[in-house]
């Protein structure tokens, strides 16, 4: 049975000129191929616009639509522009950003995988970095553990490249945020009764490092306040004490300074 066409992805980029065409191309080359790809260009300045319509030109394994916004959304509010444009037939909806890129069989390894697990709503992958040693690679049968609420708020070790969702999950990540909207995305999921999987698979490579200086990670005050703004929602939400809430807070201050010791 051919899985091509369950799947739409969406590519948030601003300000990604160099790299836009590389994860794209990064789409076209897996084994099983998308329905669509959704390329939301959040308000970008430099030539993005001119790499988009270059690319729309081409004949892609898949069709090819774009959406241009007039002011910056963020990473968040880009993705849920996209989000709203998915097809509705799709089965799944997966996401890429601009300057990462996917191995060829991620698409084939985890939707094959999701279609043997209709108990999970989502899962995610390992993840590699461009340019470093390779690592882990799938085997035929790929190990997974759960996903849990605690893991996530120890480390949100789930990188938004790697998430693949059934597209009857309702939640969608909050517009408004700047910093770890991604992590709160997958802690509303989990909180909804929507299970998720972490796969023991390299199955996709970042552009960086995510510490790395000029990424939206890699400013430390501003990441710190993000997590303690996930904590805070949660407890404001009545889905954290808050007594546990104080205790993450000062788990989450703990590992601040150890990331500044380190940087």
């Amino acid at each position: 049975m051919s899985h091509d066409g369950l799947v739409s992805v969406i590519v948030p980029c601003h300000h990604a000129a160099a790299t836009i065409s590389r994860a794209v191309e990064s789409i076209a080359g897996q084994t099983l191929a998308p329905a669509e790809v959704i390329i939301v260009d959040d308000a970008s300045t430099d030539a993005t616009a001119d790499a988009i319509e270059a690319m729309c030109s081409r004949k892609w394994p898949f069709t090819l639509r774009t959406a241009r916004l007039a002011e910056n959304l963020g990473p968040g509010g880009a993705r849920n522009v996209g989000w709203a444009k998915v097809d509705a037939d799709a089965r799944y909806v997966a996401f890429l950003d601009a300057d990462d890129v996917w191995l060829p069989r991620k698409l084939e390894q985890q939707i094959l995988w999701m279609q043997d697990h209709d108990d999970v709503a989502w899962s995610a992958h390992r993840v590699g970095v461009l340019g470093e040693a390779a690592a882990r690679k799938p085997s035929r049968d790929i190990a997974a553990i759960p996903i849990t609420r605690a893991g996530l708020l120890m480390r949100n070790a789930v990188a938004t490249p790697t998430v693949v969702v059934r597209a009857t999950v309702p939640e969608r990540f909050r517009a408004e945020w700047r910093r770890c909207e991604d992590l709160m995305l997958w802690l509303d999921w989990l909180d909804g009764g929507h299970r998720g999987m972490m796969l023991d698979a390299t199955l996709a490579l970042l552009g960086r490092k995510p510490t790395t200086p000029g990424g939206a990670t890699g400013d430390l005050p501003k990441m710190y306040a993000g997590e303690c703004r996930v904590i805070d929602t949660l407890m404001s939400e009545r889905r954290l004490s808050p007594l546990a809430a104080m205790v993450w807070r000062g788990y989450t201050w703990a590992r601040y300074q150890r990331r500044r010791a380190s940087a």
